[in-house]
Order: structure tokens, then sequence, then C-alpha cells
């Protein structure tokens, strides 16, 4: 089942919190699919580097968050997983997990700083405390206390408005704090049991100014395509010019922000791993039809076992 659902917030700037998409779905056997019908459609444009054109700004919050919904009856959602028994010390643990994030282009690079986001300031201040709330409290209201919220997605990437990269300088934490502020003020409204998924973006800055902190994160993610990699925005080639699907898929598990990075984020903090989003693509830098890569994101999923977070569904929130 395809239905396209939007969302609204009546505020003053009557924020736009826009699905995209629902797909049916299942999580651990236990969920069914609920639909929910609202607020004012609006059309929105994707952005990612050349194949994501068109990025719309996000007006007052950082958000722009993927917001699973689901129901598993009268249970709560499942916890996070516990860390390892044979997890090493704790200061151990902070030392790894530090180095882990340190992982990608770090805050020190020429070519790191972008124009600073007046709209994340504003959050990382606490303006947007009371929109989060009042999201926070029409999703308990309409049955979604369980909602899982992909909050800031991407954050390593320059893309986006709520992009790390886009604090001013002088405040590098910004993104962390105004990550805190929305994950405050929406655990603060009664009846809810939100989880919020923490979603890097692979081969772009280090995420050590994003990380918030283990305990305003219950999931961690990463986005996987089968597209750059090479030289100028290409696809890796072969010396005979094939796309060279081997050491595209080498990257996509070795390269900060990759899967072996999440496999070993989610190991340090005890967090489930997510893959909001992965797949195939079919532009010039692309992958094109590369059924190894399907096959090899499997068996991964399979290998990673009960530490990886299942589900076959996904409705984006964007605001504009």
């Amino acid at each position: 089942m395809l239905t396209d659902l939007k969302y609204s917030v009546s505020t003053k700037a009557n924020a736009c919190f826009a699905i995209r998409r629902i797909y049916e779905f299942s999580y651990g056997g236990g969920a069914r699919c609920r639909t929910y019908r609202g607020g004012m459609v609006r059309q929105l444009a994707r952005g990612r580097p050349r194949a994501r054109t068109g990025v719309l700004a996000a007006v007052a919050l950082i958000a722009a968050a993927g917001i699973f919904l689901f129901l598993l009856g009268q249970q709560s959602p499942p916890a996070s997983p516990r860390p390892h028994a044979s997890a090493p010390s704790s200061r151990a643990v902070a030392a790894a997990l530090a180095a882990l994030l340190r992982q990608g282009t770090p805050d020190t690079a020429r070519v790191y700083w972008e124009k600073p986001s007046a709209a994340l300031e504003a959050a990382a201040g606490g303006a947007e405390d009371a929109r989060f709330r009042a999201l926070g409290t029409l999703l308990v209201k309409d049955g979604f206390a369980g909602a899982i919220i992909n909050l800031g997605r991407e954050m390593t990437g320059g893309w986006y408005n709520w992009s790390e990269r886009k604090c001013p300088r002088t405040d590098p934490r910004c993104y962390a704090l105004a990550w805190r502020h929305a994950v405050d003020a929406m655990r603060s409204v009664p009846g809810q049991h939100f989880r919020f998924l923490w979603t890097a973006f692979p081969g772009a800055a280090a995420a050590t100014d994003a990380w918030p902190g283990a305990s305003y994160v219950d999931l961690v993610g990463t986005d996987i395509y089968d597209w750059y990699g090479g030289p100028d925005y290409t696809y890796p080639h072969t010396a005979s010019g094939q796309l060279d699907h081997d050491a595209k898929w080498r990257q996509i598990l070795t390269q900060p922000g990759g899967l072996d990075w999440l496999a070993r984020l989610s190991q340090l903090t005890g967090k489930q791993a997510a893959i909001p989003e992965w797949g195939l693509d079919f532009h010039s830098f692309g992958g094109q039809d590369d059924p190894a890569f399907i096959t090899r994101m499997l068996a991964w999923l399979r290998c990673f076992g009960e530490h990886v977070f299942s589900l076959r569904a996904k409705i984006d929130f964007t605001i504009s």
C-alpha cells in the first residue's frame, strides 16, 4: 500500500511537516501498518550532492525529521539492546567512541565550514522548544506516541540547513545542542515513548561535533547508496572502464560513516543500528543495475543480526 500523507502544525509560522510516503511494514512480526490523514499538502524536493538540487531551507527547526510510525498493540516499543557483557571498561569505550567519531573530514579543514544557519543557532538556544513540544503532543494525541524520529538526518553532509558544518566556527557544537533541546522538549510530553534515530552520512564530515551523547540517542544509523566513490563525483571504474562494484562495496564497508563504522558505533554505544535509506542509483554517477549490492546489503543485515533495527517502512517529515 502506498499512501501520500501530510501533517501540519498550526503555528504562527505554519511550519509544514510533509510526509512523503508510507509503505506496508512490519516490526518484529508484531506491528501493523497505520495511516494518518490530515494537514496541508506540499511537494518537497530532496537534496544531496549533485543529485540533490533545490534543497529547501528549514525555516525554524533543525528537524526535517523522518518519523517511523508503527503500532505494537498495547506493547511498548522494544528497548535498545544492552551493551555486550564482554564490553571493555567505560574509559576504554569512551576513548574508542571518540576515535570513531573523529573519522571523516575534521572541523579544522579549510573546506569544512559553510555559511552559518540562523535557524540552527536558534534551535541550539532553545528558541524552537515549544514547537517540538507541540509536535510531540500532536503525535501522542493522534496515536503515534511510539514514533521513531530520524531527527536532523545526514548532518555530516553539507546539503541540509541543519548540517553540523553550518554551525558558527565559535560554536561547533550547536547541532548537538539543538538536538538535545529537541529531544528534551519532545520527551517532556506526557504519554510519549518516542525513540530518536541519529543518522550520519558516509564519507563526509567527522561526527565529533554532532554527537549529542548516548542518553539523547536511541538508535544509530547511516544512509547507504550505490553511488559516487570515484574521482570528480563519479562511480569507481576498473582499468578496463567497467563499473567497479567490488571497489564501491569495499568503500561502503570501510569509509567513515559506512557499514563497519556503524557496526562499531552500535557496539560502543549499545544502541541498535538502522539503515533508514539504502538502494541503487541509476544516475551517471550510480552503480546502475547492481544485484551484488542488494545481495551484499542483505548479507550484511543478516550478519549484524539482532543489532539492526529491521523495518520496511519510511515516512519523511520535512519542514519547509
